[in-house]
């Protein structure tokens, strides 16, 4: 996992995000919450696991998966997203990408990836698709877009293994390409009426309320930006890599804003010597980092999250989210003078290694203690 060292800088390199259309980026990590992480910087808020069967998770392409369902006994395990595309449609370009293992075996009834009412936008297996994969939306004006299973029998090869599909429309030139663990399998010209915004939520792990699925998820992407060959080539040969906050139901963290954690000098990329971890205090404060690989167990035995008091009486009010087997200090003299840790990320560094960060400060003077929610990063390509 990310054991680089970690020293105490007072600035670092700034990169600008590439991924600011990204609505969507789930690694389904961390099975002890139902809080579902949203990696994509700019995107939705944190999505909500609804367990309809075992725990809601499954071994997965990278770590952990988002757990299939069973269409024979109308089960599923669902996200719900929080995206409602009539008040933030997509009408310019998509990019639809994830990584799929059958859980149960798959007949004639659909097996739903995602999807939502309404408008009936969805991506299934079978039924209609047969053996091939199926992007529908009934209910507006973007027409069906098959990959039919005499072009890619999707049902055998997810089967007994990972799959990785996707699927990118262009809204200005109408051309839609479906892809398989990398490759372009099929190039749809003069597709057009690209318009998402029906209203309703989109959920993943299923089609709404209605369809079930069969299919373990994993490294779920949606987003406005159309990738590239070659980025969906990336996506298929490795994990994204990602930033996200969550909070794990702490809805009242002590001194909720005094103290922010987040990061800076782009995503943890792997060769992205840039990186690092910043903690921004309200007023001039002593610092320490949380920093684990976890956010399930604290000191490999305590469930996260934690109460606070439980660990000292100061810190009555406050809800511990990481586990720190590191544990790093310093001081800040608070607004406009952030304290920056470096992080970086060499060459080396295990593709899907994983951080859980969380902040807590002790303002001079007062003693007054304040944490942060959680932090975690996820490194990839």
């Amino acid at each position: 996992m990310l054991r680089t060292a970690l020293t105490v800088s007072l600035s670092l390199t700034l990169a600008a995000p590439t991924t600011a259309q990204d609505l969507l980026l789930y690694k389904f990590e961390g099975a002890c919450t139902n809080e579902v992480i949203n990696y994509a910087p700019f995107g939705l808020g944190n999505g909500t696991l609804q367990v309809g069967v075992g725990t809601g998770f499954a071994p997965g392409y990278v770590g952990e998966a988002l757990g299939g369902g069973n269409t024979f006994t109308n089960v599923r395990n669902l996200v719900l997203t929080g995206w409602d595309p009539s008040v933030d449609p997509i009408t310019t370009n998509l990019t639809l990408a994830l990584w799929a293992r059958q859980a149960t075996n798959v007949t004639t009834t659909p097996s739903y990836f995602c999807g939502m009412d309404n408008s009936g936008f969805r991506l299934f297996t079978s039924g209609a698709a047969g053996n091939g994969v199926y992007l529908r939306s009934t209910g507006s004006a973007l027409p069906d877009l098959l990959l039919p299973d005499t072009v890619t029998n999707f049902v055998a090869l997810a089967a007994t293994n990972w799959v990785h599909l996707a699927v990118t429309i262009d809204g200005g030139t109408g051309t839609a390409i479906w892809y398989v663990n990398g490759s372009s399998v099929l190039t749809v010209p003069g597709y057009t009426g690209l318009n998402i915004s029906g209203p309703g939520e989109f959920v993943v792990g299923g089609y709404a309320i209605t369809g079930d699925s069969s299919h373990h998820v994993d490294e779920f992407l949606l987003s406005r930006r159309l990738y590239t060959a070659a980025e969906i080539a990336l996506l298929a040969n490795g994990t994204r890599a990602g930033v996200g906050t969550y909070t794990s139901g702490s809805t009242t963290q002590c001194n909720s804003g005094v103290v922010t954690i987040d990061t800076v000098g782009g995503r943890p990329a792997i060769g992205n010597l840039t990186h690092g971890i910043r903690i921004t205090a309200a007023a001039p404060s002593l610092w320490l980092l949380l920093y684990g690989e976890t956010r399930c167990t604290f000191a490999g035995s305590l469930p996260l999250p934690l109460a606070g008091a439980t660990l000292l009486p100061q810190l009555n009010g406050c809800t511990i989210l990481a586990d720190a087997p590191i544990l790093l200090s310093g001081f800040t003299t608070g607004p406009g003078a952030p304290a920056i840790v470096p992080l970086p990320i060499t060459a080396t560094t295990p593709m899907g290694a994983w951080a859980w960060c969380q902040a807590l400060t002790i303002q001079l003077g007062s003693n007054a203690i304040a944490m942060s929610d959680g932090l975690a990063i996820s490194v990839g390509n």
